[in-house]
């Protein structure tokens, strides 16, 4: 019991810095030139389930994300919930296999190889494939979408 109110008090922590920080994102000026990211899908055994180059114009992931799901990238779709601080990703599909179970307290994290302040929550990082992620600060409508970076979505336990 005392473990969830912990890991609750926690989760309220960081959606409020979120909340602080998109404001601030908001500000910057949306980057809608050409350009390339990657994305990974891995469970919560951190099994990287398909790494793969996305060639966009959008600015934020949202909109990769948007593109993905008109594409159908190999079986991959995302399915997004509106929240107070933004969109996030509910469950990813991979081929006909959907990942994330809520009633098993599960969520999709998002972590990229963005290291400016402004975008991730320090402190909080992954090790996939022996590279180490940032855990994304924002909700993917103001985490922008940048040239050369990767994004991590892995399913996790609270």
């Amino acid at each position: 019991m005392k473990k969830k109110i912990v890991t609750l008090l926690l989760a309220v922590i960081l959606a409020f810095t979120a909340a602080s920080f998109a404001a601030c994102v908001k500000d910057q000026p949306a980057d809608t030139s050409a350009k390339s990211v990657k994305f990974i899908l891995a469970d919560k055994e951190l099994t990287v389930l398909k790494s793969w180059d996305i060639d966009t114009d959008s600015a934020y992931l949202e909109g990769v994300i948007n593109e993905i799901n008109i594409d159908l990238n190999d079986g991959v779709s995302f399915e997004l919930t509106d929240s107070s601080y933004g969109k996030y990703v509910a469950t990813f599909t991979y081929q006909g296999s959907v990942y994330c179970n809520a009633a098993e307290n599960e969520y999709v994290a998002c972590y990229t190889s963005i290291d400016e302040a402004l975008y991730i929550t320090p402190g909080m990082t992954l090790a996939v494939g022996g590279i180490q992620y940032n855990y994304n600060g924002l909700g993917i409508s103001s985490m922008p979408a940048q040239n050369g970076e990767t994004y991590v979505f892995v399913i996790e336990g609270f």
